[in-house]
């Protein structure tokens, strides 16, 4: 010990931390804790925004000629908890669905496919609801999103790199 030692009491008091962290620590546990479910909407969206959506919705649709849902998980998405009032709110078109495709989320595959699109929804939620940015989008939101794709799409034709 010298003159510069400094000692501090060994009880000092902590700074109490902000309660977003510890709702953040909840929000980003696994399995999340969320204080309001990943499909509800903080607030509802504009008659625009809906009108956008609905355009663009179309024309994905068209793009992919239909068909691009099992039909087995219709019924997994519609009874979905996490997904039931999005639904509700903005149905899944009849065409989307492969009727001749009558695979179920008994097959492995479809279950692991439905819990990465939760995972990605519930992305793309916390980002709009606390704002994030482009960074956070992109990790939470675009990356997975293009992982999915590519690997329900690519027949390992493709791979997802960081340019």
């Amino acid at each position: 010990m010298s003159e510069r030692t400094v000692l501090s009491a060994p009880g000092s008091a902590k700074r109490t931390s902000s309660p977003s962290q510890h709702i953040a620590e909840l929000r980003t546990a696994r399995p999340s804790i969320s204080l309001s479910p990943i499909t509800m909407p903080s607030k509802p969206l504009s008659d625009d925004a809906m009108t956008c959506l609905g355009r663009l919705r179309g024309r994905l649709g068209t793009a992919l000629k239909g068909e691009y849902i099992s039909r087995g998980l219709k019924e997994a998405i519609e009874q979905d908890l996490d997904f039931r009032m999005s639904v509700s709110m903005e149905p899944i078109d009849e065409e989307a669905f492969d009727q001749l495709d009558k695979r179920t989320l008994a097959d492995f595959a479809f279950a692991d496919t439905l819990q990465q699109v939760k995972s990605i929804f519930h992305g793309a939620t916390l980002c709009t609801q606390f704002a994030r940015d482009k960074n956070a989008w992109c990790l939470s939101v675009v990356w997975p999103l293009n992982e999915l794709a590519i690997k329900l799409l690519s027949e390992d034709k493709w791979r997802p790199e960081s340019v």
